[in-house]
């Protein structure tokens, strides 16, 4: 008997980008922001007199905004809305994305960088600010991670660090864009999720980021949409 040898040729359609997904469920807190804390102090004034008077004025900033929270998620693998198979996760790790875009092309977010001041252009509030994006981070300085199988290297983007509830610059906020092109919707800001990460305010958390807004002169809100994934 001669066998005779068949061989299976399985061909693939191009594969579909495993990007960040949306995040479709978003539970908001009350905003807060800097307060008093004492009565405001007083001088003496009499008729006749000039007096030196040094004062401490600790204002809040207009130009940035802070998202702070906690990530519920899975893992899944199907198509569309389909699943046909989840895990559950007992350690968190990934990002979310918050962004002023409303469609983000996720495939390029690694392979473009541009330095914090380019930042302070497309935001134009920022620029010459006191508390600019330049005088707020450092260019070239992240930690490492993956936007799904992308690969986003250690000291190739900027990053702002902001503080947890001891004073510990602990939470890192990437700074990335789609285009080198000075348009608010190209920026993508990116926080690492820490599984047992404490926030500014000392409670629970798992992302802490900022992102520029124009608070003054009575500017609108301004929407940013959140995506995220987790690994």
């Amino acid at each position: 008997m001669r066998w005779v040898g068949f061989v299976f040729v399985l061909v693939l359609a191009v594969a579909a980008f495993a990007a960040p997904v949306n995040i479709t469920s978003i539970t908001a807190g009350t905003s807060r922001t800097l307060t008093n804390s004492g009565a405001a102090g007083t001088v003496a004034a009499w008729g006749g007199n000039v007096t030196p008077v040094d004062v401490v004025i600790n204002s809040s900033t207009m130009h940035w905004q802070g998202f702070y929270g906690n990530v519920t998620g899975s893992l899944g693998l199907g198509g569309g809305a389909s699943l046909l198979k989840t895990w559950t996760l007992s350690t968190l790790r990934g990002q979310v994305y918050a962004s002023t875009g409303s469609n983000i092309d996720f495939t390029v977010l690694n392979s473009t960088a541009v330095p914090l001041a380019n930042l302070d252009s497309a935001f134009s509030f920022l620029s010459a600010a006191a508390d600019s994006a330049a005088n707020s981070g450092s260019n070239n300085a992240n930690t490492q991670f993956n936007i799904s199988n992308y690969n986003v290297a250690a000291s190739s983007k900027p990053r702002i660090m902001t503080m947890n509830g001891t004073g510990d610059l602990a939470w890192e906020t990437v700074v990335l864009n789609a285009n080198s092109v000075g348009t608010t919707t190209a920026y993508v800001f990116t926080g690492l999720i820490n599984n047992s990460g404490k926030a500014f305010d000392n409670t629970a958390a798992n992302f802490q980021i900022m992102v520029p807004v124009n608070g003054a002169g009575g500017s609108p809100a301004v929407n940013y949409y959140f995506y995220g994934e987790v690994q």
